[in-house]
């Protein structure tokens, strides 16, 4: 029935056979152990509004302000929505416009930043490969970019404590994507548009549109973090 807003983490789990699932815009949740044994199953049609199957949630860019408080250290999500590449030489190119007063490329307020520097295109795709790059390198100045409303980062590797402590501060979030991956990862891209600083080739801001792009919650918006020993 369409009243049902959550199915547990057993549901299913000894329908062996099931080959089809369809769940209803109702449903909000769906619990980790959904469909265990499941092996069979091929297509599961979500209807509108869900956010949480298994252990994968889906998010979008667009309101990720309301879906941080949500999200937990070790969470996997797909995101999709708008996503600015900046490694370090960008990163220090928006401070200097930031100390000079001068407008950004872009509003950073519930921007989400992913540290990568993509390849040239191939022919028929939007985007080379674009793995993320070590995210320490941006430490230095992701404390100024957070105070001013950027709401994610994407890279990969642990952040120092005052990265940290401004994602508590600002009720940000930092996301890892997989290092290594870079083509697999690049299919999860479908728009990609150089907006500044062409000058600096591959690392040059661009503007990407994701589609369900895997990854991990890292650090929350607590601070509770995937690297804490």
């Amino acid at each position: 029935p369409s009243t049902i807003t959550r199915i547990g983490g057993s549901a299913f789990r000894t329908c062996v056979n099931l080959t089809s699932l369809s769940i209803p815009g109702s449903v909000s949740e769906m619990g980790t152990a959904i469909c265990l044994n499941s092996s069979r199953l091929e297509s599961v049609i979500l209807g509108e509004g869900i956010t949480y199957l298994g252990d994968r949630m889906f998010e979008s860019t667009s309101n990720l302000k309301e879906i941080i408080p949500t999200l937990k250290a070790g969470d996997s999500i797909l995101l999709s929505g708008r996503v600015y590449t900046a490694r370090d030489a960008a990163h220090a190119k928006l401070l200097e416009l930031i100390k000079k007063n001068e407008k950004l490329p872009f509003e950073l307020s519930g921007a989400a930043i992913y540290y990568a520097g993509p390849t040239e295109a191939p022919a028929n795709r939007p985007i080379g490969s674009c793995g993320p790059t070590t995210s320490g390198r941006m430490d230095s100045f992701s404390p100024t970019l957070l105070d001013l409303g950027l709401t994610c980062m994407i890279g990969k590797g642990n952040r120092n404590e005052q990265v940290v402590n401004s994602i508590v501060k600002n009720k940000a979030i930092y996301l890892c994507a997989i290092g290594g991956a870079g083509a697999l990862a690049a299919k999860c891209i479908t728009e990609c548009e150089v907006i500044a600083f062409p000058e600096l080739g591959c690392e040059s801001i661009k503007r990407l549109e994701f589609k369900d792009f895997p990854l991990i919650v890292g650090i929350d918006y607590m601070g509770n973090s995937v690297f804490a020993e």
